[in-house]
């Protein structure tokens, strides 16, 4: 059986890290950035694109506001070219209602307003996973 994988994207280290050692003792594979050019890669042709090929797709968290250029809303554009079904937790403590709304448009799952209670995140990524184990049991009930 695969284990669920998560891909972490912010640049703060001591969220990132928390969120990461969670998402482990709770059995998630995860893979942690600080910033989604790293991400976009593993997504695009590394790692996270050999897992998705092989039928283990991801859940991304990603903050919006990170340094090198890219935010979170162009990594979601990012992720929705490579692979429009991931469930995308979006994440900002800058948000306001144009950025939600954006997110959604761009097919977010979700999104966390910073700060958040670890209780709150848990809730996100339990409605990822069923949503994403939905979304998978369709797929193969189509072939």
């Amino acid at each position: 059986m695969q284990q669920d994988l998560v891909v972490i994207v912010d640049d703060d280290e001591e969220l990132r890290s928390l969120l990461k050692d969670i998402l482990e003792s709770d059995g998630f594979q995860v893979l942690a950035f600080p910033s989604p050019h790293g991400a976009v890669r593993e997504i695009s042709g590394g790692r996270v694109n050999r897992e998705i090929k092989s039928g283990n797709f991801p859940i991304v968290v990603s903050d919006n506001l990170m340094p090198g250029g890219m935010s979170g809303i162009d990594f979601l554009k990012e992720v929705r070219r490579e692979s429009p079904g991931i469930p995308f937790i979006f994440m900002t403590a800058f948000g306001d209602d144009e950025i939600f709304r954006q997110s959604r448009e761009l097919g977010a799952s979700s999104y966390l307003k910073k700060p958040f209670s670890l209780n709150e995140f848990s809730e996100h990524i339990s409605m990822a996973r069923s949503d994403l184990k939905g979304q998978i049991s369709r797929v193969e009930r189509g072939k």
